[in-house]
């Protein structure tokens, strides 16, 4: 899916993707996606992001430190195995991303990692990961001190060190599966399972993440994030995405600004669908196009503010630049208004700072409440 510069996606196909992925998401309790190639920084800043949804479940921290120590192998582990850039040129872009996907499930913390490799090492691969699985906690501490101490280590990190340790710290079999791309290549998924209480392991519904991750791919979505959005874990998902390579300083830098007023925008004006709810159910993402990033966030609002709000948005899309500084200004200065959350500044900040108008939807949930997506487009400085 390509776009002309200034050209945003006005399709409610596209704008629809945002309630179809909090629906697959939440049902699933799927918390956090990340697609693409994978560096140390972007897997510092996906451990930055998932501290948050680890230390609100409140469990002991020898289970926080079991989880995040898990987490950080899963990311370790992609980075050793990872096609080189230059054999990952020879695919398309959607075969040669990497995903790394976070559930929290009851009792349950879930990792799931992906990563194409070649089907040569398929076999061996699975003969390991087999081996793995049917060894106790004894005879896999026996296993992995002698891969530590033995001279099977290699280039990549070690003959499955990486693998034992993960089986060893989960308590639970690694769930796995080969999705074949062509004769040449595959891409590996393998799943671990936390327990907080020793319960058994879960079953793995691969279906549900093939299902995500062919969403992501066919939209070459680079982040989702579904939670419950406070200002606490708003701070926390900035810090993820702020990660992400947008190119040149000035380009992160408007990114960074227009995501900051998006989510600002889903904390202040959202609601909740439960009382008891910790904070407003939303889904923010951003997928990249040829020419451009597009910045997409859904969350809940009440039926009440529709009409205020979309006839707000439209007005402002209206305005021509100069129309749109005089505007600015004027509701700046209307000291009659007592919130930034009447003024709509907001809006006419995305709409400044991106250049571009803004697309939104709003489908109906039931007699209170609708799901709104907005969409905001910041065109690539193209050389």
């Amino acid at each position: 899916m390509t776009n002309p510069k200034n050209d945003p996606i006005h399709t409610i196909d596209a704008l629809q993707y945002s309630l179809q992925l909090f629906d697959n998401m939440s049902k699933n309790n799927l918390q956090y996606v990340y697609r693409g190639r994978f560096t140390q920084k972007i897997s510092d800043n996906i451990i930055s992001i998932a501290q948050h949804t680890i230390d609100a479940s409140l469990e002991s921290p020898q289970v926080r430190k079991r989880i995040f120590t898990i987490l950080v192998e899963c990311l370790q582990n992609i980075l050793r195995h990872q096609l080189t850039a230059e054999t990952q040129e020879l695919l398309s872009t959607a075969e040669r991303s990497g995903i790394l996907v976070l559930q929290k499930k009851d009792t349950v913390f879930q990792i799931t990692s992906g990563n194409v490799i070649e089907t040569a090492l398929m076999p061996t691969l699975q003969q390991l990961l087999e081996k793995i699985n049917s060894f106790n906690k004894k005879e896999l501490k026996q296993l992995y001190l002698e891969v530590l101490g033995g001279c099977t280590v290699n280039d990549k990190g070690g003959a499955g060190l990486g693998l034992i340790d993960i089986a060893r710290k989960s308590n639970t079999e690694l769930s796995y599966k080969f999705q074949p791309i062509d004769d040449k290549y595959a891409f590996f998924y393998l799943h671990t399972t936390i327990s907080y209480h020793n319960h058994s392991n879960q079953n793995v519904d691969f279906e549900t993440i093939q299902d995500i991750h062919h969403i992501v791919n066919e939209q070459n979505i680079m982040l989702v994030y579904t939670g419950k959005l406070n200002q606490e874990n708003l701070i926390n998902l900035l810090s993820i995405t702020n990660g992400l390579h947008y190119g040149e300083y000035d380009m992160k830098k408007k990114v960074f600004n227009i995501m900051v007023e998006m989510l600002q925008n889903i904390v202040k004006h959202g609601t909740k669908q439960h009382e008891n709810d910790s904070g407003n159910p939303a889904i923010f993402y951003v997928l990249e196009t040829v020419n451009a990033f597009m910045l997409n966030c859904g969350n809940y609002i009440e039926n009440s503010v529709i009409e205020k709000l979309t006839g707000s948005i439209d007005y402002v899309n209206s305005l021509t630049g100069e129309q749109l500084n005089e505007y600015y200004i004027a509701q700046l200065l209307n000291f009659e208004i007592d919130t930034h959350k009447e003024s709509g500044l907001g809006i006419i900040d995305l709409r400044i700072k991106s250049g571009n108008t803004i697309a939104y939807h709003i489908i109906p949930i039931d007699e209170k409440i609708s799901f709104f997506t907005m969409q905001v487009m910041v065109a690539k400085v193209l050389h």
